[in-house]
């Protein structure tokens, strides 16, 4: 008869799981604030990182850089490696490139990658840059909740019209970023899920059509009510389901 220590021994220990959840260009973890009940209730720990220059003012935002971007989150994603065997990186706009970035090159317990709006594209609309420039102003009564959505989930304080202009070499960064991460995606040896918006002001039809491209396998989602930013009820709970489904597709002992 085995021993009730041997037996113990020889008992599987349970996995853990996390969720680690990167926010976007000027963006802030706020952003994730209905996604992140859809991780405890599969069984997953969430985690979100703060970007340098990032919930901080216009000065630190304009110090920062791409390297620091992507080296936040690669020492976040180790730290988290330490202690969850499964980890499953959600990312919005440029959060999910540098998470592709980070997948690509090191995929260890990487369970997959989920990418809000992703930006393998970027367009420019008249749209996106009066929402932006509004945005920067006090709030109005009436106003596009996509104004009211791009205040709220800003993670870069006092930035205004004076001095928008100096966020300029940053916007070129992250123009850097997409280009690195449309070279890598190809080798992304993790599951691939996008959840793309169906009236993105700043990411075309054709950015998807690019990932499907180069990466066949990579699952899509199309939320048709949804902007860059704002997201309709009935999309959240899309979102919401699509998360759900890779969480709880991806674990061993469901």
């Amino acid at each position: 008869m085995r021993s009730a220590a041997s037996q113990h021994a020889g008992a599987k220990k349970p996995l853990r799981r996390a969720v680690l959840f990167c926010h976007g260009f000027m963006g802030s973890p706020r952003q994730f604030a209905w996604l992140l009940p859809v991780a405890a209730r599969c069984g997953y720990e969430a985690f979100t990182v703060t970007l340098p220059g990032h919930e901080a003012d216009a000065a630190a935002f304009f110090a920062s850089d791409d390297r620091q971007w992507l080296q936040e989150l690669e020492m976040r994603l180790d730290a988290v490696r330490e202690d969850y065997d499964r980890i499953v990186l959600v990312g919005h706009s440029m959060g999910g490139l540098l998470e592709v970035l980070s997948a690509t090159s090191n995929p260890d317990r990487i369970q997959a990658v989920v990418a809000l709006a992703f930006p393998l594209k970027i367009r420019m609309t008249w749209r996106a840059m009066r929402q932006n420039v509004q945005a920067l102003s006090p709030e109005r009564e009436g106003e596009d909740t996509a104004v009211a959505c791009l205040r709220e989930w800003s993670g870069v304080r006092g930035l205004n019209v004076w001095n928008a202009l100096r966020a300029l070499p940053n916007s070129l960064r992250l123009l850097r970023v997409v280009r690195r991460a449309r070279a890598a995606l190809s080798s992304l040896s993790v599951p691939l899920t996008i959840v793309q918006s169906g009236k993105d002001e700043l990411v075309p039809p054709s950015a998807l059509r690019l990932v499907q491209r180069l990466l066949p396998k990579a699952q899509a989602v199309l939320l048709p009510e949804s902007g860059h930013v704002r997201y309709s009820e009935a999309d959240q709970r899309l979102a919401a389901d699509a998360l759900m489904h890779v969480l709880l597709e991806g674990a061993p002992d469901t």
